[in-house]
């Protein structure tokens, strides 16, 4: 019988390593004004066919929007990978790009 209350502490012991990683991330997240922020200046910034800045007249890929795409990289991959395929059609960004995993 005394093996029951030891197989129940490796549960809660596992469940609580569980739940400690997710508050982790939780934690690090940024709040939703520094993800609006990014997507704001994503559009605001987001170069024309010729290459160049809008916001910035100066030419594509200012760095606003190059911190930006970051941000989005990390915590909103579906709009970064929409990003990248307007740039793509544009010809602005390369044919290929795959942002998974090791690109972090």
């Amino acid at each position: 019988m005394a093996s029951a209350p030891d197989a129940e502490r490796a549960a809660v012991d596992a469940e609580r390593a569980v739940l400690d990683e997710v508050a982790a991330a939780m934690r690090n997240r940024p709040d939703a004004d520094v993800l609006d922020r990014a997507r704001e200046t994503v559009a605001v910034h987001m170069p024309s066919r010729l290459a160049e800045c809008r916001a910035c007249d100066g030419p594509a890929l200012c760095p606003p929007f190059t911190s930006a795409l970051a941000v989005l990289d990390r915590w909103d991959q579906v709009k970064a990978r929409r990003v990248r395929a307007v740039l793509q059609y544009a010809g602005l960004w390369p044919d290929g790009y795959v942002h998974d995993g090791r690109d972090d």
